[in-house]
């Protein structure tokens, strides 16, 4: 996954807490439609960093059994 997701869901995370002394405009830019992108993403990050590994490691697995099996 590009970094620059990190980078961005940061800022956007920054701009959403931090009040700016009183100035919310920047915070009506997180509408329903870029919340949705933002749960995409993270959704994305999760499998990249949590499911890819689990399901390489069974594959793996899987083809070294096999490997074993025939002998090779």
């Amino acid at each position: 996954m590009d970094d620059e997701y990190l980078k961005v869901l940061k800022d956007l995370g920054s701009a959403a807490i931090h009040p700016n002394d009183g100035d919310i405009e920047r915070q009506k830019t997180l509408d329903r439609g870029l919340l949705v992108e933002i749960r995409v993403v993270f959704e994305e990050l999760l499998d990249v960093v949590y499911e890819h590994p689990a399901r390489d490691a069974v594959r793996r697995a899987r083809l070294r059994s096999a490997s074993d099996a025939s002998g090779a």
